[in-house]
């Protein structure tokens, strides 16, 4: 503090510091003490003239926040899951460690709008118009769709940001996550492949195959079954016995 004074003297520039000043409570306080010079007509320093302002709360409540943002990042860094996190605007202002490790982006890259490079070119502006839909009502967002890999292939992900608002109501931005679904997008896609050819196979038999779930109802019919029971209109959902 009292280098910065010195300097002001030196200098005639305003003087602008914040420092604990002791009370007679035998305490310290947070205080900001600003003072701007007054010249004569030649510039010569005639006095200074200065406020005191208590920021004690303040201080407090900014050492406060910069703890729970420290402990926010400290979490989300361990997290299995991908965390982001938007202001008002859309843009990007937090990403964990797992999402630059998956898709190979520095943080410059990915903050404010780059993270959309790493989506892929087909999913881009479906993606984006989600968010601005979300985001125009301060709703819950979702969306799934491919994200770039380090390794150069696609990974298949699903994004959930619930919004964020103000002391006052107002929408500040988004808080989510991005799971890795990939593995089950594959398992699907092979038991997608698995049914069609299952479904070659009965299609393909003489016999006629029918399908019923646990109350008898009928969820398949391949067509054979259709040709030879039509006298007896069978339909999916109807119930087997009452083709008897």
């Amino acid at each position: 503090t009292l280098d910065l004074w010195a300097k002001s003297l030196a200098t005639g520039e305003p003087f602008d510091s914040q420092y604990r000043l002791a009370t007679n409570q035998g305490d310290y306080r947070w205080v900001r003490a600003w003072a701007a010079a007054r010249h004569d007509c030649e510039g010569t320093i005639l006095r200074w003239y200065g406020t005191l302002e208590d920021i004690h709360d303040r201080k407090l409540a900014e050492a406060a926040l910069e703890v729970s943002v420290q402990e926010f990042r400290d979490l989300a860094g361990y997290s299995p899951m991908m965390i982001w996190v938007s202001d008002e605007t859309g843009a990007t202002t937090f990403l964990n460690r797992l999402w630059f490790e998956k898709t190979g982006q520095t943080e410059a890259d990915a903050m404010g709008d780059g993270w959309l490079e790493a989506v892929h070119p087909d999913d881009r502006a479906a993606v984006a118009k989600a968010y601005e839909q979300a985001a125009a009502g301060g709703h819950p967002f979702r969306s799934e769709y491919r994200l770039g890999h380090v390794s150069g292939g696609w990974l298949w992900v699903i994004v959930a940001g619930e919004p964020r608002f103000g002391s006052e109501g107002n929408f500040i931005g988004y808080v989510g996550t991005v799971l890795d679904i990939t593995e089950r997008r594959l398992a699907e896609a092979e038991a997608h492949k698995a049914a069609a050819r299952l479904s070659t196979v009965l299609e393909s038999t003489t016999d006629c195959v029918i399908g019923v779930d646990r109350f008898g109802q009928i969820t398949y019919l391949n067509r054979n079954a259709e040709i030879k029971l039509a006298a007896f209109r069978p339909q999916l959902g109807k119930k087997l016995g009452e083709l008897f």
